[in-house]
């Protein structure tokens, strides 16, 4: 029987934040998992908390590939807080995100000429 584990926002954040102080002891424990002897949880709204935390430390394009890494994955069961979350609209969210790097770089370019 697989153990579970739920994978909370600071976790996510030391994994992916090589300055964060607990980067290296979440990259080692992350990399000792067994394949099959574990299942990692975790619900949108931390997904949502991650991206955004990242985001705000480290730059869009950090959290952006976050996104891609959560959302491409397969070793993750994400857990669906309400009802309004649906599957498909954060298998999009990354490509969203991207879309929205990109309409920030027009509008600083435009507001600064």
């Amino acid at each position: 029987m697989a153990i579970k584990i739920f994978v909370d926002t600071s976790a996510f954040v030391a994994l992916f934040d090589k300055k964060d102080q607990f980067y290296q002891k979440a990259k080692d424990y992350f990399m000792s998992l067994e394949s099959g002897a574990v299942q990692l949880h975790t619900s949108n709204y931390i997904i949502d908390e991650t991206i955004t935390r990242i985001r705000i430390k480290n730059g869009h394009r950090l959290a952006l590939e976050f996104g891609k890494y959560f959302f491409m994955s397969k070793i993750f069961q994400t857990h669906y807080i309400d009802l309004f979350s649906c599957k498909m609209s954060y298998c999009k969210a990354p490509f969203l995100f991207d879309r929205i790097e990109s309409y920030e770089k027009q509008q600083r370019f435009l507001h600064s000429s």
